[in-house]
């Protein structure tokens, strides 16, 4: 994933800063199943500096946290007093290393869109690998929608994502240039793919996941709590899939 190991501290925070924290995050944890978590371990593949992970704590999950970026990892280890008893572990989400039916859940948040068509694949059967049979696995990205060019990421103007075609292609998926604006109004910049919502439910399928429900978080009027994100409102933010090892 281009770009977090030289831009950890856009991710390092405790409270929320970017569109994600505002509407991602809490409809995937609500996703994975709130009240329905307690006492079981759930692995956030991709954790980065943590967020989610404490998010999971408070709703008094058994967490593990994988990531590549020894610098997410350090800055999510740094947080551990506000979350105590989470595992983090350096490792590919592709290959974590863990034990196979180890976990009643996987959450893969804002990770498989940095990743070629392949990869996003083998993710899948690693987490298929690692579920209990029965687990659940919560994947969210941002909306292919935004990656249209009637989108407010394509468009002229300011908005919380910027997208931008690199004129690159693989396997049907193209790859943007991203920028992503916190509620300061810094930048994250990164590569990040258009895979379609096809491309990522049927390599869930095919993986041997069952689909359970489809979100398409929007963003609302309520959302936009900075200039820098635009005024633009309405539209479908994320897709978040639930998914269980069948």
């Amino acid at each position: 994933m281009e770009g977090y190991e030289t831009q950890a501290g856009f991710w390092d925070k405790t409270a929320p800063r970017v569109m994600g924290d505002l509407i991602g995050r809490p409809s995937a944890v609500e996703l994975m199943g709130k009240g329905r978590v307690r006492r079981e371990k759930i692995l956030e593949a991709g954790c980065g500096t943590g967020y989610t992970a404490r998010m999971l704590v408070g709703e008094e999950a058994i967490v593990s946290g994988c990531d590549s970026s020894r610098e997410m990892l350090e800055k999510a280890i740094k947080e551990e007093k506000d979350a105590p008893g989470i595992e983090y572990k350096l490792a590919n989400i592709i290959s974590t290393g863990y034990e196979g039916d180890r976990f009643y859940g996987v959450m893969s948040i804002g990770v498989l869109i940095h990743n070629n068509p392949s990869f996003v694949n083998l993710a899948y059967r690693e987490a298929f690998r690692v579920l209990k049979p029965q687990g659940t696995m919560v994947v969210s990205v941002t909306h292919p929608y935004l990656f249209t060019s009637g989108s407010p990421s394509m468009k002229k103007g300011k908005n919380w994502v910027k997208h931008r075609f690199l004129g690159k292609e693989n396997a049907g998926s193209r790859v943007f240039e991203e920028e992503y604006y916190d509620l300061n109004g810094n930048k994250f910049v990164s590569e990040v793919w258009d895979h379609s919502i096809g491309f990522y439910l049927n390599g869930a399928v095919q993986a041997g996941f069952k689909l359970e429900e489809i979100r398409e978080p929007k963003v609302e009027e309520k959302h936009l709590l900075h200039p820098s994100w635009g005024k633009e409102y309405g539209y479908p933010a994320f897709l978040q899939f639930r998914m269980v090892k069948k």
